[in-house]
């Protein structure tokens, strides 16, 4: 799970509660303050070492860093097994930020699409049936990708 992009935590709160609405505004700024570089709450609700972490009963620091493995999340302050499980096919940890257009599951691309336009349906819709190829079955010789994001 990549580290919000700076100054862009609207767009990695859209994506990220597009993926489960379990993930409050909350739990997401607790995710952004995780991986922010300082120990400040940024976020309203955030979580910080000082204001959260280092009061617990089993106290332990904010990691103030990307995540290295997705199991971490599970130190965020309001992540749960349930939100963990509805997310996990969907995140990871190893990326520079990208999304594979032609690997994405539907779920994400749907995430990072749905702007709320009403052009974001319609888009999603045509990549995942052009992927498909003319039988609209997954995995067979006629999928087709993109080579170019201007093929869209």
């Amino acid at each position: 799970m990549d580290k919000a992009a700076p100054g862009r935590p609207d767009e990695f709160k859209r994506i990220l509660s597009a993926l489960s609405p379990k993930l409050t505004d909350s739990i997401i700024n607790c995710i952004i303050d995780w991986q922010d570089p300082d120990d400040s709450v940024t976020l309203p609700d955030g979580a910080e070492e000082s204001n959260y972490y280092a009061i617990l009963d089993r106290p332990y620091r904010c990691k103030n860093k990307n995540f290295d493995c997705m199991e971490e999340l599970f130190l965020v302050k309001g992540v749960t097994q349930d939100i963990f499980d509805e997310i996990k096919d969907n995140i990871t940890t190893h990326s520079n930020g990208t999304v594979n257009i032609n690997t994405a599951s539907g779920e994400v691309l749907g995430a990072i699409i749905n702007d709320g336009s009403e052009f974001s349906g319609p888009l999603l819709n045509k990549i995942i049936t052009t992927r498909l190829g003319n039988d609209g079955i997954e995995g067979t010789a006629d999928d087709r990708y993109f080579i170019d994001i201007n093929e869209i």
